[in-house]
């Protein structure tokens, strides 16, 4: 078992190396979904280890999620899907390249420093007290950035990633 960041993660996607075999559900996780799953990793719970295939041959067809060129070795994800689409959709405010539809469920989610908790824009929280949140994409980026500037061993990791 290695363990990935979440950045990792968003950086594998975009890159087109993981990928989503044809036979896996469509993503179906709604707003609350997303939230808590959030609310999880940000609590440090644990949700989970992703389950993934390694391969160098593509069997074209069976695969969705090329963004760009295609690396060499693939990943094709077998079990975790809700997961890393909640965490692609959060970060990048938009689906993962091998999902369509839905982009509306992925923005506008913000965290309240001082509650420590989530809340989406347009909310009876977010409306009554619109300056104490930030949206979640920015908070994390500033946060990857420091993170990336401190030793890779002290990075925490985000799920278990399991190579079948």
């Amino acid at each position: 078992m290695r363990f990935v960041a979440a950045i990792d993660l968003i950086e594998e996607t975009d890159q087109g190396s993981l990928l989503l075999p044809r036979f896996q559900r469509s993503f179906v996780w709604k707003r609350p979904d997303i939230k808590e799953f959030i609310d999880s990793v940000y609590r440090e719970y644990p949700v989970g280890a992703l389950a993934t295939w390694e391969s160098d041959k593509l069997s074209e067809g069976s695969v969705d999620g090329s963004a760009g060129g295609r690396s060499v070795r693939s990943v094709y994800l077998l079990d975790g899907q809700q997961r890393v689409t909640s965490i692609y959709g959060v970060i990048r405010g938009s689906l993962p390249p091998f999902n369509s539809g839905g982009d509306n469920l992925m923005s506008g989610l913000l965290f309240y420093v001082k509650d420590r908790k989530f809340a989406y824009d347009g909310t009876k929280e977010v409306v009554n007290n619109p300056i104490a949140f930030g949206y979640v994409s920015r908070v994390y980026f500033n946060l990857a950035a420091w993170r990336r500037k401190e030793s890779a061993s002290r990075q925490r990791p985000v799920c278990g990633w399991t190579t079948l």
